[in-house]
């Protein structure tokens, strides 16, 4: 099967985008993108497919996926009372490689960037850090919102489990 290419809106002034969703379900929809994704699958149970690969999501299940790699993710049991929540960063490439040739202390994540290109499964407890990190995030400045992304980044470098 072929998958969308989706085009993520890009924020006037902004280098990056977050989105969160709210959804009683969320329905399979097999797409790709020329941007890295970070999601962050919360109060949901389903099935994922990234590029071959094909599993389960369970709560608090946190992805990188890179760029052009065709993607989608189905809720198979979800309520009103507890929503599907998910939070997706999307980033250049181009972005986080001048980041991390400029900011030494970036570079660790090199590998990380790397194997997106066969999507990255990061610990639950690094998805509930990450998720900690996004409480309220949409209240930030958009210096506070990219302070909280440096340190979602630095979670993704101290996870040990990918």
């Amino acid at each position: 099967m072929k998958a969308t290419m989706q085009k993520v809106p890009q924020r006037v002034g902004w280098s990056w985008r977050y989105k969160m969703f709210e959804e009683v379900t969320k329905p399979e929809y097999w797409h790709a993108h020329q941007e890295f994704e970070l999601v962050l699958h919360r109060n949901f149970q389903g099935k994922s497919r990234v590029g071959h690969f094909e599993g389960d999501i369970e709560h608090n299940e946190l992805l990188l996926i890179g760029p052009g790699i065709a993607h989608s993710f189905e809720s198979i049991n979800s309520n009103e009372q507890n929503l599907c929540e998910t939070h997706v960063i999307w980033f250049r490439e181009e972005w986080i490689a001048k980041l991390m040739y400029s900011c030494v202390e970036l570079r660790q994540l090199g590998p990380v960037i790397k194997s997106a290109s066969k999507g990255v499964r990061f610990s639950t407890d690094t998805a509930e850090k990450v998720f900690q990190h996004l409480d309220n995030f949409n209240h930030l400045t958009p210096i506070g919102q990219l302070a909280v992304l440096m340190q979602v980044l630095g979670e993704l470098c101290a996870d040990q489990s990918h």
